[in-house]
C-alpha cells in the first residue's frame, strides 16, 4: 500500500476518533465519601453565657434572649437569627454598603480572616473543595395602598453569600459548583451593619469513594427533552455540578449531577423553567426520586372528604377542623421528578397533627390536578381548605394545571381572577387563608429586578379574604423537601411567612448574586388593614400554632416581601 495512502488513512482515523470523543466523551469524576458529623453538647457554638440548649431528636435548639439557633444532627448544618430583626417587614433599617459588609463577612468566614469559631472549620477545609464569595443578596418589602395606588419599597437586609466549588480530585482546580440546598453559607446584615442571621451546611469530605463514569451530555439532553415533552421549550443548557443535600438531611456521598436551566414559552412570552437535576452517573441520589405513578383518573362526581363545608372560624387562634389540599405536576405532565415526594412531605406533617387532607389520599396530581378546582369549582375544592399547596410549573401570571378529566393543559392565571364576589377577590370567600405555589413564580415584580411585572397589581384580585400568597419571584429548583420543611416549621410555631422563607432557603440552591438569571428569590404577598395589629396577616400562624388574623376583605394595603436564597 502506498505510503501516502497510509498517511491519509491515519489522518481519517484521527479525525474520526476526535469526532467520536466529542459525541461520546469518556469522562470520570470522583464520588466523594462524606464524614459523619461529630456534634455534642460540649462542642456546640453558643450565643454566650446564659444560652439554653434543647436536645431534640434531630437537632439542637439554642436560645438566648432574642437569638435562636439550630444545629442539625444529621449534617452539622446551622441556622441562627435575631428573631426580632430577621425578615421583620415592620423595620426600615439603615443598611451599610455591600462592599463594606463583604469585608466584615470575609473576616468572619474565610480562612485567615481572624475569626476562630470552630463551627466554621468544615467550611474552611480546602482539600477537596473551596468556599468563596458568591455574590450579594437582600430581603425587601414593597407596599401598595389600595385606594390611592401609592407604592413604597425598601430593603430589610443585605446578604453576603459564600458557596462551595468541588475539585475533580485532590490538588485539581475547584471547577464544579454545588446544587441541592447544601454547599452554601449566608450572612444577613441589618441596621448599621449588625449581623442578624447566618446559616449554612457543608459535610466534610474524607476521601474518594469511587470514580463514576459520567453519562454523556447528549444522553442527558435526550432524557431531559423527554421529560419536558409537554412544555414549549425555547432554550436550555446544562452544567455538571455536585449534589449536596439540605441541612436537615443526612448524606453519605457527594454525587455528580446535571443541572438543566432554560426558558419556555408561556402564553406567547418567554418564562423561566424550573432548574431540573438529573443523574450524571448511574448512582442513586437522595432527594432526587421519581414521582409516584399516576392515580386512577378522577371523576367529576368526586367530592372532598366529609366535613369540608364546616363553618370557618373568624379571628380565632384555633380551628377544630383545619384542612389542606394539594395539586401537583410530576413526571407525566411537567417533567418534574420530585413533586410527589415534595407534596407528600407537606401532607404527612400536617395530617399527623390533625389536619384533614380535603382531596383524600389522591391529592390530585398529574392530569387529576384540574384548574377548575381553583376556579369554577373553587367553593368545593380550593376555597374549602385552609391551606392550598401547588408544586409544578409557575410563571409571573399563572401556574399550570389541567382541564377537567385531564384532557389538555390549563392554568390558573391573572386573567382568570374573579372579583365579583362579596369580598371582591378570587379566594377566601369561604375558607381559604393561605396559598403556597412551589414553582417559578407567580410573584415576579419590578422591585425584585423584573421591570416588566407588578406582582401587587397582578395578584390583588386573588384576595377575597385570602390572607397570603406564597411563592417565588424567579426560577426555582425542582426538589423534594420544601413542602415538608414548610409544614414542619409552621407547626413548630413560626409564622407562615417565616416558615416559607426558611424552608426555601434550606431547600433551594445557592444564590449567584447581582441579578444573575439563575438567582432564586422566595416571595410572599398578603393583604391587611392599617392601624390594627390584630388584623395583620403578615403575622399569621397556622391554625393551632399562634395568632391568625381576620379575613382581610377590602384591605387597606397589599404588601410584597422577598428574600434572596
Amino acid at each position: 500500500m502506498p505510503r501516502i495512502l497510509l498517511y491519509l488513512l491515519l489522518i481519517v482515523a484521527v479525525v474520526a476518533l476526535a469526532l467520536l470523543s466529542q459525541c461520546f466523551p469518556l469522562k470520570f469524576l470522583p464520588v466523594y465519601h462524606l464524614a459523619a458529623p461529630t456534634i455534642s453538647l460540649a462542642t456546640l457554638p453558643q450565643f454566650g453565657p446564659g444560652t439554653t440548649i434543647v436536645d431534640a431528636p434531630d437537632r439542637f435548639v439554642l436560645r438566648k434572649d432574642v437569638f435562636r439557633g439550630v444545629i442539625y444532627k444529621a449534617s452539622g448544618g446551622m441556622w441562627a437569627e435575631d428573631t426580632t430583626a430577621h425578615w421583620n417587614v415592620d423595620l426600615n433599617p439603615a443598611l451599610r454598603p455591600p462592599a463594606a459588609l463583604r469585608v466584615v463577612a470575609d473576616s468572619l468566614f474565610l480562612p485567615g480572616g481572624g475569626a476562630s469559631d470552630s463551627s466554621l472549620a468544615v467550611f474552611r477545609d480546602t482539600t477537596f473543595s473551596v468556599f468563596a464569595f458568591n455574590g450579594f443578596g437582600s430581603s425587601g418589602v414593597r407596599t401598595l395602598e389600595r385606594i390611592t395606588g401609592h407604592s413604597t419599597s425598601h430593603l430589610l437586609d443585605r446578604q453576603v453569600n459564600f458557596a462551595a466549588r468541588v475539585r475533580a480530585g485532590q490538588g485539581s482546580p475547584p471547577r464544579y459548583a454545588v446544587t441541592g440546598g447544601g454547599g452554601k453559607f449566608k450572612m444577613s446584615f441589618g441596621d448599621a451593619g449588625r449581623l442578624i442571621a447566618y446559616s449554612g451546611v457543608w459535610r466534610k469530605i474524607d476521601g474518594i469513594a469511587t470514580r463514576a463514569w459520567i453519562i454523556p451530555r447528549w444522553q442527558a439532553n435526550r432524557k431531559f427533552r423527554r421529560l419536558m415533552r409537554h412544555q414549549n421549550l425555547l432554550s436550555f443548557d446544562a452544567t455538571l455540578e455536585y449534589y449536596s443535600a439540605p441541612a436537615p438531611e443526612a448524606q453519605n456521598y457527594l454525587y455528580p449531577v446535571y443541572v438543566f436551566r432554560g426558558t419556555e414559552i408561556v402564553d406567547g412570552e418567554p418564562a423561566p423553567m424550573p432548574q431540573i437535576i438529573l443523574a450524571a452517573a448511574h448512582l442513586s441520589i437522595p432527594g432526587i426520586t421519581p414521582s409516584p405513578p399516576p392515580d386512577p383518573p378522577r371523576s367529576e362526581s368526586d367530592q372532598p372528604v366529609e366535613g369540608w363545608d364546616d363553618p370557618e372560624p373568624e379571628g380565632q387562634t384555633s380551628d377544630s377542623h383545619p384542612e389542606v389540599g394539594a395539586s401537583w405536576q410530576g413526571v407525566e405532565t411537567g417533567g418534574l421528578l420530585e413533586s410527589g415526594e415534595n407534596v407528600a412531605g407537606l401532607l404527612a406533617k400536617l395530617t399527623a397533627k390533625g389536619w384533614t387532607n380535603n382531596f383524600g389520599e389522591d391529592n390530585w396530581g398529574e392530569t387529576n390536578a384540574w384548574a377548575s378546582d381553583w376556579k369554577t369549582d373553587r367553593a368545593t375544592w380550593a376555597d374549602a381548605a385552609d391551606l392550598m399547596y401547588f408544586k409544578g410549573h409557575a410563571y409571573s401570571k399563572s401556574w399550570n394545571l389541567w382541564t377537567k378529566m385531564g384532557s389538555v393543559p390549563d392554568g390558573v392565571a391573572v386573567k382568570d381572577l374573579d372579583t365579583t364576589g362579596d369580598k371582591h377577590g378570587m379566594w377566601g370567600e369561604h375558607d381559604l387563608e393561605w396559598i403556597a405555589i412551589d414553582g417559578c413564580g407567580p410573584l415576579q415584580d419590578t422591585a425584585i429586578g423584573d421591570e416588566s411585572e407588578d406582582a401587587l397589581e397582578n395578584w390583588r384580585g386573588a384576595f377575597g379574604g385570602l390572607h397570603m400568597l406564597l411563592g417565588f419571584a424567579t426560577t426555582s429548583l425542582s426538589e423534594s423537601y420544601q413542602g415538608g420543611y414548610f409544614a414542619q416549621y409552621a407547626l413548630d410555631g413560626e409564622t407562615v411567612l417565616h416558615a416559607w422563607f426558611r424552608a426555601a432557603l434550606e431547600a433551594q440552591v445557592p444564590v449567584v448574586g447581582g441579578g444573575d438569571p439563575s438567582d432564586i428569590v422566595a416571595a410572599a404577598m398578603y393583604a391587611y388593614y392599617k392601624g390594627n395589629s390584630t388584623e395583620t396577616t403578615k403575622n399569621d400562624h397556622l391554625w393551632g400554632c399562634g395568632f391568625v388574623a381576620k379575613d382581610p376583605a377590602d384591605p387597606d394595603y397589599y404588601e410584597l416581601t422577598w428574600t434572596s436564597l
